[in-house]
């Protein structure tokens, strides 16, 4: 069975019986992974640079695993991919590592959390002057040497063609995003339900005659304290639901330029405001 996913693999996996317009990109999937959604991996074939913490009186030793195949990560390599994409760069460099999962036997011990990925170096000169600074009892231990290279080897230069996601990921993933369309869908039943239960209200207690409706007082338009102050708490959910300010008149201001750019009629500013300073004060 299929583990490993590349890219438009991954895509082709989670956009399955999805709608064109919900369909997410490579960047959605890069961002996804920078935050944290999902963790992405790469595949690397090549030599793996791991080191002992130093004891005391002791050097730090360092080995180097030749030939290892399996796939690598990083915490922030969700981050890397995502600031790569934007830069229109299918590549990103990376030096410190963990191991995913080796795909053969490995020598490396399972607590070593941090590896660095190995290509020779001392052909660069400033190498070779900063090795040459080591003590001579240090160069003659191979061990020191693999510690010195640990810490002084360059960054790997990694192409998008060599990352992958987990199989577990991608499920994850897709869980994940169908728990949110369901919290939408829940979320605009409940609205439908506040607007239907408002306009109720409105109808049931609409019964003052020969008054100018568009100037009358919450008291005046809802005589019933019971009624009244249901409507009041559903003004100040929806209120809170739009994230409007608790200070009414740019409250008014706020939904009067909604209401122009959709071609909508709203009441006069002291009634609205009235309602709004009585729904939010009855919270």
């Amino acid at each position: 069975m299929k583990e490993y996913f590349t890219l438009d693999e991954s895509l082709a996996f989670l956009n399955k019986d999805i709608g064109k317009k919900e369909r997410i990109s490579v960047e959605d999937l890069f961002l996804f992974a920078a935050r944290g959604k999902i963790q992405p991996c790469f595949y690397y074939a090549g030599d793996l640079l791991w080191r002992e913490e130093r004891e005391q009186y002791n050097y730090m030793k360092g080995y180097i695993e030749h030939n290892f195949t399996g796939y690598l990560s990083h915490r922030n390599l969700g981050e890397y991919l995502h600031n790569s994409y934007k830069d229109d760069l299918h590549l990103f460099f990376i030096k410190f590592a963990h191991i995913y999962e080796p795909v053969g036997a490995t020598v490396i011990p399972d607590d070593k959390t941090t590896v660095v990925l190995y290509d020779d170096f001392l052909h660069d000169r400033s190498m070779n002057v900063k090795y040459n600074q080591l003590s001579e009892d240090a160069k003659k231990n191979e061990g020191n040497f693999w510690a010195f290279a640990f810490s002084e080897v360059g960054h790997a230069c990694i192409h998008f063609d060599k990352v992958f996601f987990h199989k577990k990921e991608l499920l994850k993933l897709k869980s994940m995003n169908t728990s949110e369309d369901n919290e939408v869908e829940i979320l605009k039943k409940r609205i439908s339900e506040l607007e239907s239960l408002l306009a109720s209200a409105l109808r049931k207690t609409n019964t003052i005659k020969n008054i100018n409706t568009d100037e009358l007082t919450p008291d005046q338009e809802i005589p019933n304290t019971r009624t009244r102050g249901t409507v009041l708490k559903i003004i100040a959910i929806l209120a809170d639901m739009a994230d409007l300010p608790d200070e009414p008149y740019t409250a008014f201001n706020m939904m009067e330029a909604h209401a122009d750019s959709k071609g909508l009629k709203i009441p006069s500013k002291t009634p609205v405001t009235d309602w709004l300073t009585k729904a939010r004060d009855s919270n």
